[in-house]
């Protein structure tokens, strides 16, 4: 049992009243970590929101539920909810009518029950095995008294370790939560506000029916999901052969992604013989396989549209698409595809990204050769290719993700 100096007091009036109300609010928490953190997850407006709907209101009852993700042990993660929920009973003390309500609290530990949930809640790849695992495996595996497997091992085994990879982006931090639930009566009066005894004690409970809960609508906090992850992208082979180029994307709901590409490189060191001239863009809508809201281990598919040109001449021969010196869309070269990639996660930040495209490229182009102090065209030709026209290693900077909050 945990123990606290909080004050109670009956109060009169209580059963006059015609109906009571819960409100309800969550409070997030770094992994490891019982600190409040305003900026987390919108603690603060939460916080506001409810110290504004209690006003003026007879609170009667206080509950806290708290809990944590399974990474830490069982001791650890059952020391952790406890403190948590000591936090989340210190941010309530600024709420009128504290003083006189029953305080009641719950700290779980690791929270397996509401894992199994979310899990099948989830779009998560191999979602129903890890949902069968959580629910039908013990926590421990026991063979004459010597723990030899354990219910959180298998689970990171599990199908690679994706889902656990998932789960540890997208739901345990849903698991590092406070549950704060307010009862309230709309027609009491507050009474006078004494001194808070220190001979009263704070009692914990082990269950709460949480079934009976009122939540009116404007104070539920749902786990809300950021509808876009944005990526920064430069495809390192280009750059190896000396054309810069960036990238920009963005992932929405369901896996899909749509994204945009620049290269340039307009070079000419005097010599006509030598010059390196590239200019283009490309825009591509591709699809993640498994991680639905971020570039992480995984494969994808997509289509893409892409128009350049070009003015090469490294030697004796130069070739050039569009004209010289005309407009970008005079006369380009235009491509479209099929592309399909591999993602390999780095860091939290950065990734690399493989990926290779078939189709068709088709345009015009001049051939021409350098005679004294000018070019001097030869030929003018078409260009019909069906067959790889994209290959990519590029890295990936994941500026701002996405997904469940």
């Amino acid at each position: 049992m945990i123990t606290a100096l909080f004050s109670t007091m009956p109060v009169a009036g209580i059963n006059e009243c015609k109906r009571d109300s819960i409100l309800h609010i969550c409070i997030y928490y770094k992994q490891g970590c019982s600190d409040y953190d305003p900026s987390l997850n919108g603690n603060a407006d939460a916080l506001e929101k409810l110290i504004l709907a209690t006003d003026n209101r007879l609170i009667t009852d206080i509950c806290v539920i708290s809990s944590a993700s399974p990474e830490g042990n069982t001791e650890l993660n059952r020391s952790l909810s406890e403190a948590r929920s000591m936090t989340a009973l210190g941010l309530l003390q600024n709420i009128r009518g504290y003083e006189y309500a029953s305080k009641n609290i719950e700290s779980i530990g690791t929270d397996w029950i509401g894992l199994a949930t979310k899990v099948s809640e989830s779009d998560m790849e191999y979602a129903d095995e890890a949902d069968s695992l959580i629910r039908n495996t013990p926590e421990w595996i026991m063979n004459d008294s010597v723990v030899v497997d354990s219910r959180k091992l298998r689970l990171k085994l599990l199908r690679d370790n994706r889902p656990w990879q998932y789960m540890s982006q997208y739901v345990f931090p849903e698991l590092r939560v406070s549950h704060i639930y307010i009862t309230h009566c709309d027609r009491c009066i507050i009474p006078p506000l004494r001194r808070r005894s220190t001979t009263d004690e704070l009692t914990s409970y082990t269950s709460f029916d949480q079934k009976e809960i009122i939540e009116p609508n404007n104070l539920i906090y749902k786990h809300e999901k950021r509808p876009s992850t944005i990526l920064l992208t430069s495809n390192m082979l280009y750059n190896l052969a000396a054309v810069p180029n960036l990238g920009a994307e963005l992932i929405f709901a369901n896996g899909w992604a749509i994204g945009v590409r620049g290269m340039y490189a307009w070079c000419n060191k005097g010599d006509l013989s030598k010059v390196w001239r590239i200019q283009g863009g490309e825009i591509i809508i591709k699809r993640y396989m498994g991680n639905h809201y971020a570039p992480s281990n995984n494969w994808h598919v997509g289509v893409y549209a892409n128009i350049f040109r070009y003015d090469i001449h490294w030697g004796k021969k130069g070739y050039l698409s569009g004209n010289s010196g005309g407009s970008f869309f005079n006369r380009p070269t235009l491509g479209a595809g099929f592309e399909g990639g591999y993602t390999l996660k780095l860091s939290e930040k950065f990734c690399l990204d493989f990926s290779l495209g078939i189709g068709y490229l088709a345009g015009h182009y001049l051939t021409y050769k350098t005679v004294d102090t000018h070019n001097v065209w030869e030929s003018t030709r078409r260009r019909h290719w069906f067959g790889p026209t994209k290959a990519a290693i590029s890295l990936v900077w994941i500026i701002a993700k996405g997904g469940r909050r």
